[in-house]
């Protein structure tokens, strides 16, 4: 399932910190969705912002691969 996916590479992410590879990990999910013709991009980060404002928000879009948009 995703759930123990992700669970295993948190446990690899711990342990290569232990070994001294990396002081920090920051390991992440991905959620494919399809977006309605009239999505405003802008819109929604600004909602995010508001939503999350001690978070750091981001928004990067690469033409011909997608939008990718998180709050940290």
């Amino acid at each position: 399932s995703s759930s123990s996916s992700y669970e295993t590479i948190v446990r690899k992410a711990i342990q290569a910190i232990e070994e001294g590879k990396f002081e920090k990990v920051v390991p992440s999910r991905c959620k494919t969705i399809s977006l309605p013709e009239d999505f405003d991009v802008f819109k929604v980060f600004h909602v995010l912002c508001e939503r999350y404002a001690h978070a750091m928000v981001s928004v990067v879009s690469i033409p011909g691969q997608g939008i990718w948009m998180g709050a940290t």
